[in-house]
């Protein structure tokens, strides 16, 4: 630890009372060293003052330090003195202990911002922005977007399919952004000081170009393309982590977009908190209460004895249909959907299993604890695994589904349990199909499977694996959808050079002093299903772009995001090469069909936790129960949404009048202070303070006067004292000191006894007893004849003078 200011300015103090007390003593020395036995009167008062205001009387104990036969009152007051000046020069030295440099926040200023770049892998992996935007619409069949430039390519449907039929001979699809839309999804991100990413301003992280073969769009002509590559595992770091572009929310998921600048010139760091896009998971997961047990003889081997056990998942099942409607699009209440699917599910899995029959499901033919062997469990899209965590679509697939290829007569109830009944339970929970409406009619929700890491039954560590121990495993059913908002993140910087020395402190909802002042979002409004694969353009818009026709607009603080059709999703296994470069209408949709997608392993970077013992910890962890379950979600979407994005918006000035910069509070190097040092220099305005209400008591009782004060000075002087003694008549006693100076102060007098010293001369000194009753003045030795007894003979100019 260094040393600190106040411990610097502590010693200086402590040395400068050290010298007040030496310097004096060693002037003394050096004053009676030149000072001879002969001088004025008015000399020996001054000699007086020098030496009585050392230490040396004290040291040699003189008469001035003498307490005998001195007045009570006196003796109190010089002791009280004595105590108050120690007092005085230990709080001179102790009340500087407690200063110390601090670096706290200086008020708000306008400070200059600068690009910072990130040294991590996703600074590394982002290339340079593309400079052109592409949007394309179709499925298997490239078509025009809705605002699109018509190009000459008509495209229509109908019972046979969908087709591209030219109307000019130079007819394409044109992929380029039409400049009302451009205007329209940047009218509210747009300005000075604006801090927010509109539709533009979120871009695919990492990016290709790409060119129709056919000529059908663009003419051939290449175009820019989003794609996915993996960039660094987030999902274990616990905290707010900022990246090149993105600032996400490893804690609870969530990521909010800006292109870091922090600012300029800030040698002890700065807070600013500013308002950020952003678009955030929200995920609820209700536990089936279906848990796999399963054997493990070796590490590596197969789970025996599979068996599936009801923990309540069919006894305790609730016998009627839930009810559920879900119209409120502010409100997908996903957990009323995911109880529903999981409901489903297990309707389906009891009537596969023989537990109960259609139209007779009071009747529940199982227990609590009673287990369903291996023969009707497992299939190729499930089996247990070690260290594993697997996250599917809602298939059935824990079971040994048939195909229902016979349904017949005589066809077992069982049998007739195919992964498509299951598929219904996916469709009921997200609450929209294929042949739904591609518009803000359906909020895109998404359900699926998450299967918890395995646990060890006997309850040790599941990452230290045992021969011959028991595993269970838990079944969620989770319904997942996507928000975008704004939120007001607060920053700080303790360095204007590197990204990793700066830190999101807080994230908090955006507040709106009222209805009007909240966000508007428009989301384009199309005759296309969601089959078609054409994903509407929605986002933040300017107030001027309300009821806009074609699209749909609302006033809210947050907009779920609509629904999109998997089908493209599904052929990429998850996330890939996009089909343009416009992120935000498909990338955070995507990233939901690939965490519940049964590929999602391997096509989007393993989650599973089985290659990664830090995420299996975590996962174990959050597996236990279907809250924390629904956090292994929102986590896996955040990091593929981080992986796959990046926000290019950088704000360096704030729309103030100056211009000069943006508002922050820089830190700055301060004073402060341990106010525990402070007691003694308390304790001595304490004593100061009942002095000086002494001091003023008596001053206003009259007992006090400058008068009175100058004449004890002056009587107490010793060269008059000695004048007034030797020369009674010569001058007046109480006169001014210039009066006495001009005439009994020019009296030649000597100290015998100092010349003697000085000659090496010693005299044992006379003393005369006083006597109870007598004076001090008649037994001083100068007056009883002149007698030059004694150690000290105050002697006259002329000892034949009167």
């Amino acid at each position: 630890m260094g040393i600190t200011v106040g411990q610097v300015s502590g010693v200086i103090a402590c040395v400068g009372v050290v010298l007040h007390i030496v310097v004096p003593l060693i002037a003394v020395i050096v004053f009676v060293s030149l000072l001879s036995s002969e001088h004025t009167a008015a000399t020996w008062s001054v000699v007086n003052r020098q030496l009585q205001s050392t230490l040396w009387p004290v040291f040699l104990r003189a008469d001035s330090a003498n307490s005998k036969h001195v007045a009570r009152r006196v003796r109190l007051l010089t002791l009280l003195r004595t105590f108050v000046y120690t007092l005085i020069s230990v709080a001179a030295f102790v009340t500087p202990l407690g200063l110390k440099n601090v670096v706290k926040l200086d008020k708000p200023q306008a400070l200059g911002f600068h690009y910072v770049p990130d040294a991590s892998p996703f600074g590394f992996g982002t290339p340079v922005r593309y400079n052109r935007f592409s949007r394309l619409c179709g499925n298997l069949l490239f078509m025009n977007c809705p605002g699109a430039t018509f190009g000459g390519m008509l495209t229509f449907s109908n019972d046979t399919g969908t087709y591209n039929i030219p109307t000019t001979p130079d007819a394409i699809i044109n992929s380029s952004i039409s400049s009302d839309y451009l205007e329209m999804f940047t009218s509210a991100t747009s300005g000075t000081g604006n801090t927010l990413s509109g539709l533009f301003d979120v871009q695919y992280r990492v990016w290709s170009v790409s060119a129709d073969d056919t000529g059908n769009v663009d003419g051939g002509k290449p175009y820019s393309i989003g794609t996915y590559r993996h960039m660094d595992t987030l999902v274990v770091r616990n905290e707010v982590v900022l990246i090149e572009g993105a600032v996400a929310d490893m804690m609870n998921g969530g990521l909010g977009y800006r292109n870091h600048t922090v600012p300029s010139d800030i040698p002890y760091g700065a807070e600013w908190t500013e308002d950020l896009t952003w678009v955030e998971p929200a995920t609820e997961c209700v536990d089936t209460n279906l848990t796999f047990h399963f054997y493990l003889d070796t590490e590596n081997g197969e789970p025996a004895n599979v068996t599936l056990v009801d923990n309540g998942g069919f006894a305790n099942l609730e016998r009627k249909y839930p009810d559920g409607l879900w119209n409120d699009r502010q409100n997908p209440d996903l957990r009323a959907r995911a109880y529903k699917a999981a409901w489903i599910n297990n309707i389906m899995a009891a009537i596969f299993l023989n537990v109960t029959r259609p139209g007779e499901l009071d009747q529940m033919n199982s227990t609590l604890n009673k287990t369903f062997g291996r023969g009707n469990l497992g299939s190729y899209t499930f089996t247990p695994a070690l260290y594993t965590t697997q996250f599917t679509v809602i298939d059935g697939g824990y079971l040994s589904l048939g195909y229902g290829l016979d349904t017949g007569p005589n066809t077992p109830i069982s049998q007739t349990i195919t992964t498509d009944n299951f598929t219904d339970a996916s469709i009921i929970c997200q609450g929209w199909g294929p042949a739904d409406m591609a518009n803000y009619t359906n909020t895109g929700v998404y359900c699926g499977y998450l299967y918890g890491t395995p646990q060890r039954s006997d309850g040790g560590d599941p990452l230290v694996f045992e021969r011959s121990k028991n595993y269970t495993q838990n079944l969620y059913v989770c319904a997942s959808a996507i928000q975008q908002n704004i939120k007001t993140v607060s920053f700080l910087a303790n360095s204007s050079s590197d990204i990793s020395q700066v830190h999101a402190t807080s994230i908090a909802e955006k507040q709106y002093p009222n209805n009007d002042s909240q966000p508007l979002w428009a989301i384009e409004h199309s005759n296309w299903t969601l089959g078609d694969d054409v994903p509407p353009a929605w986002g933040m818009v300017a107030d001027r772009y309300e009821n806009t026709p074609g699209f749909d607009t609302l006033r809210a603080p947050q907009l779920w995001l609509p629904a999109i059709d998997g089908q493209y999703a599904a052929l990429k296994a998850g996330l890939g090469p996009a089909m343009d470069s416009l992120a935000q209408l498909r990338v955070f949709q995507d990233a939901l069909y690939a965490v519940y997608s049964s590929s999602s392993g391997s096509g989007s970077g393993t989650f599973s936790g089985a290659e990664n013992m830090a995420m299996n910890r975590l996962w174990s962890q959050l597996s236990r129960t279907p809250g924390d379950a629904a956090k292994i979600i929102n986590l896996v979407w955040t990091e593929l949404a981080a992986t796959s994005t990046v926000g290019i918006k950088a704000v360096v000035k704030d729309n103030n009048e100056s211009g000069a910069g943006r508002m922050a509070r820089p830190y700055a190097l301060k004073i402060g202070y341990e106010w525990a040092y402070a007691i003694p220099g308390f304790l001595v305005l304490l004593a100061v303070a009942c002095i000086s209400l002494a001091a003023f008591f008596f001053a206003l009782t009259s007992r006090f006067s400058l008068g009175i004060l100058r004449q004890l000075l002056n009587q107490t002087a010793t060269g008059r004292v000695a004048t007034n003694l030797l020369y009674p008549t010569g001058t007046d006693p109480g006169a001014e000191t210039k009066t006495w100076a001009d005439t009994a102060g020019k009296a030649s007098l000597s100290f015998a006894a100092v010349e003697k010293e000085k000659s090496g001369q010693t005299q044992t000194a006379a003393t005369t007893p006083v006597l109870p009753g007598q004076t001090m003045g008649a037994a001083f030795p100068g007056i009883a004849g002149g007698s030059k007894q004694g150690e000290y003979i105050l002697m006259k100019e002329n000892p034949q003078s009167p």
